[in-house]
C-alpha cells in the first residue's frame, strides 16, 4: 500500500511562516493513531506521534498525519533551512523555495 505521511511545520509564531511537508513510500504496515514514527529528518525529537490515519482501499493509499514540528524561531530563513533539510531526507514541501 502507498503510505503518505504529512506534517505541518511552522515557526514559533504561525503567522510568520509555515509549510506542510510530505513523504510517500510503499509498505504493508499501516500506521495507527498513537503510533510513533521515526525518520532521518527528525532529530529532536527523533519520532513523531501519528494523529490521524485515513485509508483509501479504492486507491490502495493510506494518508497519515503526525504532530506538527514547531521551530523555535520566527525567522523565515530558518524555516527555509528546515525545508532544505527535509528535502534531503526525501520529503516534499508545499512551500517552494
Amino acid at each position: 500500500m502507498k503510505i503518505k505521511i504529512t506534517q505541518h511545520m511552522q515557526l514559533a509564531d504561525f503567522n510568520n511562516g509555515w509549510t506542510t511537508i510530505s513523504k510517500t513510500f510503499t509498505s504493508n504496515i499501516i500506521p495507527h493513531k498513537g503510533d510513533l514514527l521515526m525518520d532521518t529528518f527528525w532529530k529532536d525529537p527523533y519520532e513523531y506521534e501519528v494523529t490521524e490515519v485515513t485509508i483509501s482501499y479504492q486507491f490502495d493509499e493510506c494518508y497519515v498525519s503526525v504532530k506538527p514540528l514547531v521551530i523555535r524561531s520566527n525567522k523565515k530563513d530558518v524555516l527555509i533551512k528546515y525545508i532544505e533539510k527535509a528535502k534531503l531526507a526525501g520529503w516534499e514541501s508545499s512551500l517552494e523555495i
